[in-house]
């Protein structure tokens, strides 16, 4: 019996098998099967997500996904897109934060910052847990005079705690391992407290502490990048160490950096990313745990105009890969793996005048950066040295045209304001002196750069649909993409949905997860925050 002549419900058991490219696929192999997708809820519902590149998460009970009806699960991912798509949110919410300080973070649902010797938490409302009732905070103690970053995760019950270590120590910081419900020794966690830069992990008799740090987690993984370190007193490096926090004999490394490196992340399960402060991206593979990490390669930014440096950068990029999934509340949809969009940060100056800077924003997917190591490969493949090449640094020309540059301010948070494909600012109009502050209210801009959408623009029903389309191309001063102080033509090559929001609201600076968005309004005086406004999509 031919596959076509199979009863139609068994017809889709089948090609419930197949994957969302396969499922594409197969619908032009022969009318019948197309028909069998096309009628089938749960074969449409998989294409859909494979489509707007998310995956299932938990259910707002907790169950699992697949005990809700496939029609109810469609149609709440299409009202959910269909919210981001014109910035039109379900539910708002504005709830007043009695402390303020300098140190925050924004995890899976869970909003957290410094007050006076404590943390405080707030669980954010969703489309699942819509506001109306008080929102859930507690206050953990904490010596916030020694306090140097935190971070956590929702979905491992974990928070990461650094803390300045006495003068007297043989290493720089305290790193304690706590359960993010209890604030007690977290059960999994090999030691409570991982001890950062001892004298035993390096040749230097001492460290001291100095400069930023930053820290981040990755499934079973911890990595903190130590900024501007004292070694021995005069030897002023960057760190960055890496340990196994769920075995007390695990994977660990330190590596030493003479160059400055203003921030890192996770590129995948073995892979993480280095930036240089002069943009410079540097990729290192730690598949082999019975080693330190290798460089295997490093991307060169634009050539700038003589007189001209880079002044620094950083990035942002969430979720972190292996941590999708992590809201505190339970959300059926997140980004998938398989990518997501990265943002880079980078400021220029005029060395001869150092008050003529320029602030810029790229944007670049995940898997171009990684697919770098494979034209490292190739390179070095081909060369004829007998001795093996260094990891070279590769040339703008060769991964430059796959980026999205925009000019910047330096009042985005770019590590909170990128979530999957989607990005968020709030476009201030007040260019003076002292703008940011502004009381003016200002509208939202959402950027989306999944590929799929502008693929697929000219098919779609957009009726009511108040943004617009960019689509991807060079593009530049006078035709040649050059634009000043850069003498090498800057990325456009990426394809985005953009749309304002038609309200403006009280907000300086704005944040996002999978299902928020977060306008924080600080004060004037002093920087710090005033309210907290949550819009749920």
């Amino acid at each position: 019996m031919a596959l076509t002549q199979l009863p139609t419900e068994l017809l889709c058991q089948i090609l419930g098998y197949l994957d969302v490219h396969q499922l594409v696929h197969a619908r032009k192999i022969c009318k019948a099967i197309k028909n069998a997708i096309d009628c089938s809820e749960l074969l449409q519902y998989t294409i859909d997500l494979g489509f707007y590149q998310m995956s299932e998460g938990k259910s707002p009970l907790g169950q699992n996904m697949s005990q809700v009806p496939v029609v109810t699960r469609r149609k709440e991912l299409h009202q959910f897109e269909t919210s981001w798509q014109g910035l039109q949110c379900r539910h708002r919410t504005t709830f007043p934060l009695p402390i303020s300080g300098p140190v925050y973070e924004f995890v899976g649902g869970i909003y957290a910052l410094t007050g006076e010797n404590h943390i405080r938490f707030a669980v954010l409302p969703d489309h699942a847990n819509p506001p109306g009732g008080p929102i859930t905070t507690w206050d953990y103690a904490v010596d916030t005079a020694s306090l140097i970053d935190f971070t956590f995760s929702p979905s491992l019950d974990l928070l990461v705690l650094v803390m300045m270590t006495a003068t007297h120590h043989q290493h720089v910081y305290d790193l304690h391992l706590c359960s993010l419900s209890t604030n007690k020794p977290h059960p999994r966690a090999a030691l409570p407290v991982l001890k950062a830069l001892r004298k035993s992990d390096a040749a230097p008799d001492f460290y001291q502490g100095i400069g930023p740090v930053k820290l981040q987690l990755m499934g079973e993984y911890l990595a903190i990048l130590c900024r501007d370190t004292i070694a021995n007193g005069d030897d002023v490096a960057d760190y960055l160490q890496m340990w196994t926090w769920t075995t007390e004999n695990g994977y660990r490394f330190v590596l030493r950096f003479e160059e400055t490196m203003n921030d890192f992340t996770f590129l995948s399960a073995d892979r993480f990313l280095l930036l240089c402060d002069d943009g410079t991206l540097v990729i290192y593979s730690f598949t082999d745990k019975d080693s330190s990490p290798m460089c295997t390669a490093s991307l060169a930014m634009p050539s700038l105009m003589r007189d001209w440096q880079f002044a620094h950068a950083f990035l942002g990029g969430n979720p972190v890969p292996e941590t999708i999934g992590m809201s505190a509340v339970g959300f059926p949809f997140h980004p998938n793996s398989d990518d997501q969009l990265l943002a880079f940060h980078v400021t220029v100056f005029r060395s001869t005048n150092e008050s003529d800077t320029h602030s810029f924003v790229y944007f670049i997917m995940r898997s171009t950066i990684l697919r770098m190591e494979g034209v490292y490969q190739e390179r070095s493949d081909s060369t004829t040295d007998t001795e093996p090449p260094e990891p070279p640094t590769l040339p703008w020309a060769l991964w430059g045209p796959d980026t999205h540059w925009f000019p910047d301010s330096l009042n985005v948070d770019w590590q909170n304001s990128v979530y999957g494909f989607r990005t968020v600012e709030s476009l201030n109009e007040d260019n003076v002196l002292g703008g940011y502050f502004s009381r003016r209210p200002r509208k939202l801009r959402v950027r989306d750069f999944n590929p799929n959408l502008a693929f697929h623009y000219h098919k779609e029903d957009l009726s009511g649909w108040n943004g617009r389309f960019v689509p991807g191309q060079r593009m530049g001063r006078k035709g040649t993409g050059i634009i000043r102080p850069f003498v090498e033509p800057l990325g456009k090559g990426l394809s985005y949905r953009e749309v304002v929001s038609r309200e403006s609201f009280d907000v300086t600076e704005a944040m996002m997860d999978e299902s928020r968005i977060l306008l924080l309004r600080r004060r004037a005086e002093n920087g710090e925050l005033e309210k907290v406004e949550v819009l749920v999509m």
